[in-house]
This record gives structure tokens, sequence and C-alpha cells, in this order.
């Protein structure tokens, strides 16, 4: 390996230092002089550079793994040749493995660090799986955390195409995170990378542990041969074995993972993250047919024992109240036959008196304070009402729609026009607002009405994202659409447009298209993203500085995000349930736009 240090590849990579050896490949610090950057290079073993199978095959999945752009996966530049070298060119990538930080640790990794890790991966596999790419070999020792605090995921692909070229591997990826189809021999989906993160955040938890080591194989073999044999057969010992402190909805997410069946993972590494991430409610415990009769046993005699502790009370009561009534009676009695005929008299009269003053009294306050109904009502038990649809709230008074839609991008089935601005209202702009404060010395934004659209114009100072509210909040279900164009700019060439949705407590989602024809679809919470889809190109975007419509159609947690009519991809998140939605800008420093926006519209389900 040593002997490669200063040799330069195709005239162009000089390799400067030795990595270290994997699987397949050598790997190298190398300077690309044309990039005038370091790249790393994978230069691949004599036998794998010498067999066509592999050749052919990789150049045909290089083409695509190439394309793969986000901001969480290492970049994938090709394969190139240099007389018999074959060699791979990507990112290189300053920084240390998952699999060292792990060997490193003298503990289990902290829930909330593993979900910060964690979270980076599944946006690259998400958006790797939404373009037909599956990782097949997702392993500690390829999530790799960069000095500049990001992480990203590398290899994609490679696995696969390096099982292609030889028979004498059995599956694709490493023994230790192979799902169980894999090892069949079937092709691999997202849940065959779900099964491989399930047990690489089991080795987070855990310290270091794997469910699978071949220590418990019922076969005799070398070691890769038991783990595949666990992977097929063998039961899956719970991470709170190694750590007794991890949730349960943490345990039962990697659980699931480890699923036999790809049918009974998670569909998506969404799905999975929402596990990792929400801890569900408690149900109640499900009694046994023998605990519940035991209850009511319990129950039945605690009854009668409180039963019998009344009766002897009212007996005793009875008795005490029997013998009090007749010494008064006695004493009554007594006195009244000592009583003159004149004072008897006097006596029946008095209390005929009071009792017809109290008949009167009571009569007069019936009329004057009824009893009243729903404290009648309040006594009848009644089947509550099933809830009904609220409309939309909104912060300020809306104009009443005039716009005329005809765009069959914007009229969706089962959708009911809610609000529509053409932005030809004098008071219109009064209802918009800049979402986020911005300080002078980075810059200003300002609105205004022009041509019955709305425009917006940033000068800005220093790298910046804002965004422009709508006067309608507290949206959970929606769809919302704009068109918008990019009028005029001067400086930083690049920049995005696009809509801002459910924006609430330093939170929102983006949906927005940039200078070089990609669509974004990301989350924002206290100024730190997380990749959702990052970058991805589309023929469906128009240039820039013409008209686009961006709309999209939120219903629970799903997002369909469509642009210029055409669907481009659907997105599971539910970090926010509900917000305030508007308009997206992001420009580089030393800038100068001016975006027109026009038939601004929101649609609410129809009832």
């Amino acid at each position: 390996m040593e002997s490669l240090q200063g040799k330069i590849l195709k005239n162009r990579y000089r390799i400067d230092e030795a990595l270290g050896r994997g699987g397949m490949a050598e790997v190298y610090k190398a300077f690309d002089q044309k990039r005038a950057s370091y790249v790393a290079i994978k230069l691949l073993r004599e036998d794998l550079s010498r067999d066509k199978v592999f050749i052919r095959r990789f150049e045909r999945e290089a083409k695509t793994l190439s394309q793969l752009q986000h901001r969480n996966i290492v970049r994938f530049y090709g394969m190139e040749r240099d007389g018999l070298d074959v060699f791979i060119v990507m990112d290189f990538i300053e920084g240390e493995a998952l699999r060292d930080v792990i060997f490193n640790s003298k503990e289990p990794m902290a829930v909330d660090r593993m979900i910060s890790l964690v979270e980076p991966v599944c946006s690259a596999l998400h958006y790797a799986h939404e373009m037909g790419i599956v990782h097949c070999d997702i392993k500690p020792a390829n999530i790799m955390l960069a000095k500049n605090g990001e992480v990203m995921v590398s290899d994609f692909g490679i696995a696969r195409s390096m099982d292609a070229a030889t028979s004498t591997m059995v599956g694709v990826g490493t023994p230790a995170y192979m799902a169980p189809e894999l090892i069949k021999g079937e092709d691999p989906t997202p849940q065959s990378d779900i099964y491989s993160l399930g047990i690489t955040i089991y080795e987070m938890v855990t310290g270091g542990e794997r469910p699978f080591t071949g220590d418990r194989a019922g076969i005799t073999g070398t070691t890769a041969e038991k783990v595949r044999w666990e992977h097929l057969n063998g039961k899956v010992v719970s991470p709170k074995k190694h750590n007794k402190l991890i949730p349960k909805h943490i345990e039962a997410a990697i659980m699931r993972c480890l699923e036999k069946e790809p049918g009974d993972r998670f569909t998506t590494v969404q799905d999975l993250f929402f596990a990792l991430t929400h801890e569900p409610v408690e149900k109640p415990t499900k009694k046994t047919a023998t605990t519940e009769k035991i209850e009511e046993q319990k129950s039945t005699s605690e009854e009668k024992h409180i039963e019998e502790e009344q009766d002897e009370n009212e007996n005793s009561a009875d008795q005490e109240n029997d013998t009090w009534f007749k010494k008064a009676g006695a004493r009554i009695t007594k006195e009244w036959n000592l009583m003159t005929k004149q004072a008897r008299i006097v006596v029946i009269a008095v209390m005929a008196v009071l009792l017809v003053s109290n008949i009167i009294f009571a009569v007069l306050a019936f009329k004057k304070d009824p009893v009243p109904q729903a404290d009648v009502a309040d006594l009848v038990a009644t089947e509550p009402a099933l809830p009904t649809r609220t409309p939309i709230p909104t912060s300020t008074p809306l104009p009443v729609p005039v716009c005329e839609l005809t765009d069959t991008d914007v009229l969706v089935s089962g959708w009911q026009e809610n609000y529509c601005a053409s932005f030809s209202y004098e008071n219109e702009i009064d209802g918009w607002r800049v979402g986020n404060e911005i300080d002078e010395r980075e810059g200003t934004v300002s609105l205004e009405h022009y041509k019955d659209m709305l425009n917006v114009r940033a000068e800005m100072f220093q790298d910046m994202v804002t965004y422009v509210q709508s006067p309608v909040e507290e949206l959970r279900d929606y769809m919302v659409s704009v068109k918008g164009r990019l009028s005029s700019h001067t400086g930083h060439p690049y920049h995005e447009w696009g809509l801002v949705l459910k924006a609430s407590d330093n939170s929102y989602y983006y949906f927005s298209i940039d200078s070089k024809n990609h669509y974004y679809f990301n989350f924002v919470r206290d100024g730190n993203q997380s990749n959702i889809l990052n970058g991805r190109s589309s023929n469906d975007i128009l240039p820039i500085d013409q008209v686009n419509r961006l709309t999209v159609i939120i219903d629970g947690y799903q997002f369909r995000l469509y642009i210029n009519g055409v669907l481009q991809a659907t997105v599971k998140d539910n970090r926010i349930l509900k917000g305030a939605t508007g308009l997206y800008l992001d420009m580089g420093a030393n800038t100068t736009l001016d975006w027109e926006f026009d038939d601004f519209v929101i649609y609410a389900p129809a009832d």
C-alpha cells in the first residue's frame, strides 16, 4: 500500500495517504488536481479489476449512483481505469466512522445522541429509496461523522455490484448486518436497509453488542455461516438485555426492524424514525379471564362486607332513633296533658299559621326561580355528538376570492376552495408579513403590490433564508398552491423559492425549486435543517425566470408534492401537526432579488 503513495492515476489523482483496506478495495486519500480538492479513491482488488462481469455490472450501477446528490450521502463520482488499475472516486470525508465511535465509547450511546445520528441516515436512505436505489450494506463502518458535524452515508450499491462479480459469495452485504432475504439470494428492497439499520441502532444503544454473532447457531461452519444461520433462524435477543435503560418504544422499534419477513418491518425509514421519536401512549393492561374472575370475587366480597356494615349501622341507628322518639313522645304527651284547654288552642293556632306561611313562601319562590331545564337535562345520559369539521381559522379578515383558476394542477377532486388571493386588493399586502426577523446587518425583505401580484424584494449581505407568511394560520389538512418566478437578480447566481408549510414555533417544512432545476422538501427547526428530499432534479421545472406553479397537498402527515401539475413525490412526516403557510426564499450573499408571486390559493378538504 505504501508503494502507491505519490503515484498519479489518470494524470489527475495523486495518491497521498493510505486510509485502510476493505473486503473489495484498498482505500486512499488522493488529491484531484483538476478539481483542486481531496477525494477518496478505492482501488479495487486485482481479481475484481479483471472480472468482466463485475466491471460491466458496476459501470451500469455507477451511472445511477453518480446521480445521488444528497447532503448526507458521500458523493460518488464514478469508476475509472488506469491501465490494469480500476478504482472508484468519491468525496473524501474528514472525520471518523460510526464504527470507531461505538468501539471507543465506554458506555451505550444516549438515546438523544442516537436519534440525532440516525435522522440524517434515514433522510439519506429515504432519498435513495425514492430513486429506486437500495444501499445493501448499511453498517456503522459506512456511516461517517464528519468534522463539520454532518453525518454521511457511504458506499451506496457497491456491495450489490460486488456480489454480481463472483458466485463464491452468498448474499449481498456484510454478514453481521445482512437481511434474511438477501442471504436467500432474493432481490433487495428498502426493508433490507431497514433491517441493517436496525442492527446498527442496536449496536449504538447497547455499546457495541449485536443480535447475531454466531454463538447461538444450530450448525457448524465458519463464523460468517453461523451468523447467516442466526439471521434466518435465530431469535433476536432484546437490546434491553445489554442496556436496561433503553425506553420501551426504542426497543419495540429495533425489534420490528429485525423481523424475519420484510413485510413485518417498517414500510419506510420515515416510519422507523417516527417510531423512534414518538413514545406511544400506554394502553390499559388487558385482563385475563382468571384475573377478571378474581377481581370480580374480590369486588363481590368487598361489596357484601360493606353492605353488612351498612345494615349493622342502620339497625343501630334505627334503635337509637326509636329510643329517642319514645322518650320525646312520652315527654310531649306528659306536657300536653298538663296544659289548660286555652293553652292547647293557642299552640294549635300558631302551628297552623306557620304551616300556611311556609306553603305561600314556597309557591312564590317557585314562580320566581323555577328549576332550570339545563340541570334537568344534565341528569339524562346522552350519546356525544360526532365532531364536525371546523373551518380553517384566519388571523385577519380575508377578501372575497375573485381569481379564476383554470390550471388542472390545482383542481384536485375532493378539495374545495377556501381562500384565493390574486394580490389585486388594496390592503392585501397588510395581511402578509416576513415570517422571521432579519437583522439589518444581514439585509432587508420588502413586500409591495405590483401588477396585481405580490412582489418580494430581498437585499442580502449574507447567505440568508427567510419566508413570507400569509394571513392564514393554524392549518392542518389543506392544499396550497402558488405561481412564482424570478423577475430580476444581481449578485450570487444561486437562489431558491417555494412554499413554507405548517410554520410554528421556529419550525417549518419547505418545498422549493432552485436555479439549477432541483427541488427540495426539508424540515427546519430552530435554524437546523433536516433533509428529507434534498436537491432532486426534475424535468418538470421550467427555467426559474419563467412561471412555475408549486402545489402541496397535506393529508394527515402525508405530503404530496407537485411541480407544474406533475406529482414529484409523496412524503410522510409528523413533526408538526399544524401551522401557518407562506412563501420560502433562499439566496446567496451580496444579492438583490425580485420575485413575483400570483394566484396563491389554499383549499380545504371537502366535507
